[in-house]
């Protein structure tokens, strides 16, 4: 019986370097094709011209600013990717970037890696994206990645499982950073928050930056009572438009949009009687 435990304790001890082996580090190169500025139409007849490269995407915090963007197949229990950037170069950005990134108030001096996870038809992806601009403090100029390496390797956490649809719990829940105001919507549709709004939360409008402005909330109606039921796990955060991208604070006549959940949800069902239940 002795000898079982200790073949047990063996195996668990192992199974983590067994996993790690199963999820190698992998190294890419990889360049980032610049390509002229395109013609964006951020809202009415209003037409910006925005940064591009093949494969740019785009947020609602900073629209004409592209973000680069890289997934690796992530299909290892307990083991997610970490990113890390290697061997980078560096060309100064045209004067109409430099115009769009001095307009966004991007100004970063090191290029600042975002790791999300997703799923996509049952198979999960860590995601690894980023601004590929840099700012010199000293001498106020931007410039644009060319190129680099791209360092995925292997990291443990125990929270992440593959099992059918991908399953995660947050390391960390978002409560714990910055400054947090509660808001309440009673019916689903669009709704607006202007100066006047913040200012009833206890917010001074014009000391906050809009690029840190975000919204969560997950909006799903009541918790479910079956415990196998999927959740959010956290806080999701949500789609937001701010206006006024050309300011980076929020001013008199800037205002925030988004779309609003009831909290009273229903559904449409069929008994076996063939009545309809909501």
């Amino acid at each position: 019986m002795r000898f079982k435990y200790q073949i047990i304790i063996f195996l668990i001890l192992l199974l983590p370097s067994y996993l790690a082996a199963m999820a190698a580090e992998k190294r890419l190169d990889m360049r980032v094709s610049w390509r002229s500025p395109v013609k964006v139409q951020l809202s009415g007849e209003d037409f910006s011209e925005a940064i591009y490269f093949e494969g740019a995407v785009y947020t609602d915090t900073m629209p004409l600013v592209p973000v680069f963007s890289h997934s690796l197949v992530s299909d290892i229990p307990h083991f997610r990717y970490s990113f890390s950037m290697e061997n980078k170069e560096f060309v100064p950005v045209s004067p109409g970037e430099r115009e769009v990134l001095v307009k966004s108030g991007l100004k970063q001096n090191e290029i600042a890696l975002t790791r999300d996870m997703q799923s996509q038809r049952g198979e999960r992806f860590d995601v690894v994206s980023f601004y590929p601009f840099r700012y010199d403090h000293e001498g106020g100029g931007y410039e644009k990645l060319v190129s680099f390496s791209l360092v995925a390797g292997p990291e443990y956490e125990p929270g992440v499982r593959v099992q059918g649809a991908d399953v995660r719990f947050a390391e960390n829940s978002v409560l714990a950073q910055g400054s947090w105001y509660r808001i309440c919507v009673e019916r689903d549709g669009i709704y607006r928050m202007g100066y006047s709004e913040l200012e009833a939360l206890g917010i001074n409008p014009s000391s906050v930056v809009k690029q840190n402005i975000s919204l969560f909330g997950n909006g799903n109606g009541m918790l479910p009572e079956a415990n196998s039921a999927d959740i959010t796990d956290d806080l999701a955060k949500n789609a937001i438009y701010v206006s006024g991208q050309g300011s980076d604070t929020f001013g008199q006549e800037d205002y925030i949009l988004f779309y609003g959940r009831s909290p009273n949800t229903w559904y449409l069902e069929e008994n076996d009687e063939g009545r309809l239940l909501f």
